[in-house]
């Protein structure tokens, strides 16, 4: 779970992120994740562009 906090600390939001895999660290969950939207808007827009 990641949460969001505002400067007083106080947490803003928060976001839950789940893997299958039990071993893998949370980090590299957190990469996948980030890799993973920034490639749909990849596919997306190939999509728009392309007809």
């Amino acid at each position: 779970m990641i949460e969001r906090l505002d400067r007083k600390g106080q947490v803003k939001a928060h976001v839950v992120l789940c893997s299958t895999d039990t071993t893998m660290p949370a980090q590299e969950i957190r990469a996948l994740y980030s890799a993973r939207f920034q490639l749909e808007f990849v596919f997306r827009d190939a999509k728009q562009f392309g007809g």
